[in-house]
């Protein structure tokens, strides 16, 4: 299962989505147990927090990856 919720509508409808699966029988609370507990390991094994960054100018970032990869590929 895959959830990617950029906006609030997204995360509800999600969130009806697995409720609605689970009242029904397609997912069992188990296995939701299983999913979350392995997302928080991820999460701490590659140290992901919740925590909002910082504004990420992309366009300087594909400068300087332009730049190496030129070297890189001379």
């Amino acid at each position: 299962m895959i959830m990617v919720a950029h906006q609030f509508e997204n995360v509800r409808e999600v969130f009806q989505a697995v409720q609605s699966a689970v009242k029904d029988g397609e997912i069992s609370e188990e296995r939701i147990d299983r999913s979350v507990k392995r997302i928080l390991e991820l999460k701490e094994k590659y140290k992901v927090s919740d925590e909002p960054i910082n504004y990420v100018n992309t366009s300087q970032l594909n400068e300087e990856l332009n730049m190496i990869l030129d070297n890189y590929l001379q």
